[in-house]
């Protein structure tokens, strides 16, 4: 259901039918986007990337998440980001790659995005991975 749906669907249930604000917050959004390169500095085709969305500590309570996404052909990726009830959350984005015939994961913590609320989600912060 679209943003402007939901707008106006709350707008008429508070105008006609007196209804209670107990409804769940409009999720709020951002995008993380980025490039994962391998040791040797080239692109990764087909890495899994996923993005978590952290207290101002950056460590916990989860706020917002992305789920896995693979990066295209040449290495880049784009997640929305969504969670509710945060205007700005501490980034950590993951990527899982098959490396040497093994799967091994890289992680980038400490990025800051705001997350806009009913509006469409802009590119917000840049996070490369970089395997070694």
């Amino acid at each position: 259901m679209s943003e402007s749906l939901k707008l106006f669907l709350l707008g008429f249930c508070f105008a006609l039918m007196g209804c209670t604000n107990d409804v769940e917050p409009l999720p709020a959004s951002a995008i993380v986007y980025g490039t994962v390169f391998g040791s040797s500095g080239t692109p990764i085709a087909g890495a899994i990337v996923s993005a978590d969305g952290f207290d101002r500590s950056c460590s916990g309570p989860l706020l917002a998440a992305a789920s896995g996404r693979e990066s295209d052909s040449a290495g880049r990726y784009r997640l929305l980001v969504t969670g509710a009830g945060a205007d700005s959350v501490c980034v950590g984005v993951q990527a899982s790659a098959l490396i040497g015939g093994r799967t091994t994961t890289v992680a980038v913590t400490g990025s800051r995005v705001s997350l806009r609320k009913g509006a469409q989600a802009l590119d917000s912060v840049r996070v490369d991975l970089h395997f070694q």
